[in-house]
């Protein structure tokens, strides 16, 4: 059976729910990804987030300060968890992409500053996941 997903902003390791009654199968739209089977993988392998790194992200999301910031996590194969590598300041995006290693995966929650058409200033949240195309981690 296969359901529509919802795109999820959270980092989490939670497994997807479905958000909708079952579709019609499409072969074009499950080419697409828009369309995921009700089924897990016996292979599936799912990292679960370190404790610690769920309570700096939830302050994060809450914070007070106007400046760009970023969380930089990996996954700790040995543990099986998505844990903090970095937690960086007053950072661009362009400083932000030479933090990144070249050669392994990462995830990234960055927070910016952005100013809309009539004024109003806003700090969306961004999760970035960087997957080079180099890394043998990533396959």
């Amino acid at each position: 059976m296969w359901y529509w997903m919802e795109p999820s902003a959270c980092p989490t390791a939670r497994p997807p729910q479905p958000c909708s009654p079952p579709l019609q199968d499409s072969e074009t739209e499950k080419r697409r990804g828009l369309w995921t089977e009700n089924i897990m993988s016996d292979s599936l392998v799912v990292c679960e987030v370190d404790p610690e790194l769920k309570e700096k992200l939830r302050k994060f999301r809450f914070r007070k300060e106007t400046d760009n910031a970023a969380i930089i996590m990996k996954v700790d194969k040995d543990r099986q968890m998505v844990v903090l590598e970095e937690e960086l300041q007053n950072i661009s995006p362009e400083e932000l992409k030479l933090e990144l290693p070249e050669r392994q995966p990462r995830f990234v929650v960055y927070s910016y500053k952005y100013v809309h058409e009539d004024g109003r200033v806003s700090y969306p949240l961004c999760f970035i996941f960087s997957s080079p195309a180099a890394s043998p981690n990533s396959r």
